[in-house]
């Protein structure tokens, strides 16, 4: 079966991707990145796809947006902004500092998904992925499976397994730091 993704903090099209392979298989999706060069590169790897620069956020503000030579943690989290900085390692060097609008993750579904059916949200988004994960209207938009970048210590609290229990999602694994989520 082909099914529909929303990766919101792709990266990079092929390099530490959860949707590269279902790309492969004949998926397709929406890939969501602040930065755009690796948006250009979803656009030459990924053409299939739709691949959007936005800075994601739980609300419409503007937002500092911080990229690192190593663009896997570029974030608008200034608390994991400030704790890469202090770390004073050249991946950590900051290549970008500039100030963005934000987009919703509501506003992305609708733009892009509309009424079809979703059957998988890939959140990443260094520091601010638990926040987006409640944004999401999960009534209108309903993945089969989504998997999320927060530690066990998050995944297993109160607040966040009440809002699994709330809406009908359960935890069925973890790879690396990602929580895997299933609908019940």
């Amino acid at each position: 079966n082909k099914g529909m993704y929303f990766d919101f903090g792709a990266y990079h099209p092929i390099k530490y991707s959860l949707t590269y392979l279902l790309y492969q298989i004949g998926w397709r999706g929406v890939n969501v990145d602040a930065n755009t060069h690796s948006i250009e590169l979803f656009k030459k790897h990924r053409p299939d796809d739709k691949n959007i620069c936005a800075l994601v956020s739980d609300n419409n503000n503007k937002a500092r947006y911080v990229s690192f030579r190593e663009g896997a943690y570029n974030t608008c989290n200034e608390q994991a902004i400030q704790t890469l900085i202090k770390r004073e390692c050249a991946e950590f060097d900051v290549i970008d500092d500039k100030i963005l609008d934000c987009t919703t993750p509501n506003e992305l579904l609708n733009h892009y998904v509309g009424s079809r059916k979703l059957d998988y949200i890939n959140i990443d988004l260094e520091g601010i992925d638990e926040k987006i994960l409640y944004a999401i209207d999960l009534y209108k938009y309903r993945p089969k499976v989504i998997t999320i970048e927060i530690n066990l210590k998050t995944a297993t609290s109160k607040n966040f397994t009440a809002f699994l229990s709330d809406n009908n999602y359960d935890i069925v694994g973890f790879y690396k730091e990602t929580t895997i989520l299933k609908s019940l």
